[in-house]
């Protein structure tokens, strides 16, 4: 992994003079620093020990960026070095969700109203292919693991789940501390956006952020009555995918960075057999 000092010695100084503040944010799965330079600020993410194993594709999540940024729904990236896990991007001002915001129907309102824009982008040609993305994650797992045999569960799911032809410009990771409100809401970190079924999209949402389920139909029914196209079919089978393929994520995360908080997610799952 590349140092903070080298990341920042890669960055124009055109771009960034002179730098005279550094702050940790967080280093959960990849490594974020806010910058100060001139009285303003910026946000520079590198890559965290998991991000090789986990199959992330920074070049991938570089395009699809920038056409989000360019529709106004992400922060505009000022520098990428995507062979080096580097990207450095405007930091967007205003106050981050927490999962209390879900219960607010105005503020699922506004969500959707950015979903049902965003997803009406121009494909951007990177499609999900959920056995290729399970696959990457069961390769993680050894079969010694206590979750092995249930991980095996979960990519059978996945494997028989019919491929979607309903697709769309998607986030996919849309939980809580990944979006931004000021006067608008904008998403951050685009490293699992893909063309994918809205279905999944908002399955994702529900699963991510631990909606109840009166949240959960509030938010699948104001997108179906905002959609010309979309009815809401398919969203259950979708939902099954979005958790199948969320342990595979849970258990290979833990199998390269421990943490309780994972730990205590994957028993839960898998004791009450929520897949």
């Amino acid at each position: 992994m590349i140092t903070l000092d080298d990341a920042i010695d890669l960055i124009p100084k055109s771009l960034i003079r002179k730098i005279t503040s550094v702050e940790l944010i967080s280093e959960s799965n990849n490594r974020a620093y806010k910058l100060l330079s001139d009285k303003r600020e910026y946000f520079l993410r590198l890559d965290g020990p998991s991000a090789k194993n986990l199959g992330v594709d920074r070049e991938r999540e570089v395009r699809i960026q920038k056409i989000a940024a360019d529709a106004g729904f992400a922060p505009q990236i000022l520098f990428e070095d995507y062979e080096n896990g580097t990207l450095l991007t405007q930091s967007i001002q205003g106050s981050q969700w927490t999962k209390d915001d879900f219960q607010n129907p105005k503020k699922i309102i506004s969500l959707v109203e950015l979903l049902l824009k965003l997803h009406s982008l121009p494909l951007s040609g990177f499609t999900l292919n959920p056995s290729e993305v399970a696959h990457n994650y069961l390769s993680n797992i050894t079969n010694d693991s206590e979750y092995y045999n249930f991980s095996k569960k979960c990519f059978d799911v996945i494997k028989k789940t019919q491929t979607s032809e309903n697709k769309c410009f998607c986030h996919n990771d849309i939980h809580a501390a990944n979006i931004i409100q000021n006067n608008s809401l904008y998403l951050l970190d685009w490293e699992y956006a893909y063309d994918n079924d809205p279905m999944f999209e908002i399955a994702s949402i529900s699963v991510c952020n631990n909606l109840r389920k009166e949240e959960e139909s509030f938010l699948l029914d104001e997108y179906i009555a905002g959609s010309n196209i979309h009815t809401g079919e398919g969203y259950q089978e979708q939902k099954r995918l979005f958790e199948a393929i969320n342990f595979l994520w849970l258990v290979s995360h833990q199998s390269i960075k421990p943490a309780r908080e994972t730990e205590n997610l994957l028993r839960a799952i898998h004791n009450n057999n929520l897949i």
